[in-house]
């Protein structure tokens, strides 16, 4: 064997000992080297090296450990764009969302998380990233702020509303979809937008009629209904659709409605109804359009006889002399009517 022969054997021999000591190096189940085309050529590239749909990864998670957060997001996103299509890219998504969420920058969050759903749908991290957009549509509904352009922070209460209907849209008939759907209706409620509360409720007892907090979400779109009436000189259909909700309660939960105390609910809708027969009847008789005003007064005494409005109307009919004098035990129910209509005037319930 000459020299030439016996020095390539050995750098030979050199070259398969480095090949063994990276494969010893290298962590379990950090996959294989992986071929890439650079320049017009093929370059074999460790799995761990950024360059790769892995060691990019595995760089992120580096990153996450601490409160790199900025060079998470930024890292994700180079991964984003350059591994799409890879595995890896679910977690990469993730990883950039909890950064934001730390950084409490929510709405970019939320919108790490809903990139990553809409890739992976079913995917091994949907369920940390549904929890991260609830967290994000909690913070801004309880009035943490937008961040926008980097420094504005602005508030961001309807897209807060709108992240727990994502999430409610991406969960659907779960345990999650049922809290989110009746925290949505519950927020409106809380800040006197009664109409989207009635909604929100609607659209929960359509998706969950069995769920245990029915009752609850029947019984708030009944009270939101009463309180979207604005007064005896508006129209009033929200009065009967809160009666008839409340109806709809009593038939369905007659224990619940006794405590609740649904039925004195619907004693005081009949007399906002009434209030708006009498002063109805009371404007024709101010113009002196009598005949229309007898109309209402007899319809008020006739609908709603167990109201203290309606003794008003009795009272109004026997000075007009279109109404016998009444007994003893009508004036003594006449006493205690006008007692409560002066209760509810002094406690600013009534007219």
């Amino acid at each position: 064997m000459n020299l030439t022969v016996a020095k390539y054997i050995l750098w030979m021999a050199l070259v398969v000992l480095a090949g063994l000591a990276l494969a010893c190096d290298r962590e379990p189940g950090a996959g294989k080297p992986s071929l890439e085309i650079r320049g017009g050529k093929w370059l074999m590239l460790d799995p761990s090296a950024p360059e790769t749909p892995a060691g990019s990864l595995a760089r992120i998670r580096d990153a996450s450990q601490g409160t790199r957060y900025g060079r998470v997001v930024r890292w994700s996103k180079r991964h984003v764009k350059r591994f799409g299509s890879d595995p890896t890219t679910e977690e990469a998504l993730l990883l950039a969302g909890q950064a934001e969420l730390a950084r409490e920058r929510y709405y970019q969050a939320f919108e790490r998380f809903d990139d990553q759903l809409s890739r992976y749908p079913a995917g091994e991290f949907s369920a940390q990233a549904l929890l991260g957009e609830v967290t994000a549509g909690e913070a801004l509904i309880s009035g943490k702020k937008r961040v926008v352009f980097g420094i504005f922070r602005i508030g961001a209460t309807d897209e807060g509303v709108m992240i727990l209907e994502k999430v409610a849209g991406h969960a659907p008939g779960t345990q999650l979809a049922e809290d989110v759907l009746l925290r949505i209706g519950d927020w409106y409620y809380a800040h006197a937008q009664w109409a989207k509360a009635i909604e929100s409720y609607d659209q929960f007892m359509k998706l969950f009629p069995r769920s245990r907090r029915t009752p609850d979400a029947m019984l708030n779109a009944a009270r939101a209904s009463v309180a979207s009436f604005h007064g005896i000189d508006y129209d009033e259909t929200p009065l009967l659709e809160a009666q008839q909700r409340y109806e709809q309660f009593v038939e369905q939960f007659p224990v619940q409605a006794e405590a609740e105390g649904v039925v004195e609910a619907l004693a005081d809708i009949r007399d906002q109804r009434a209030g708006k027969l009498y002063e109805c009847a009371r404007f024709y008789e101010r113009t002196n359009r009598l005949q229309t005003a007898i109309y209402y007064y007899r319809k008020l005494t006739e609908q709603f006889p167990d109201t203290s409005y309606a003794l008003l109307g009795e009272d109004a009919l026997m000075q007009m002399g279109l109404l016998d004098l009444p007994s003893q035990e009508v004036l003594e129910r006449a006493e205690r009517q006008r007692q409560r209509l002066a209760d509810r005037r002094r406690t600013g319930d009534g007219p």
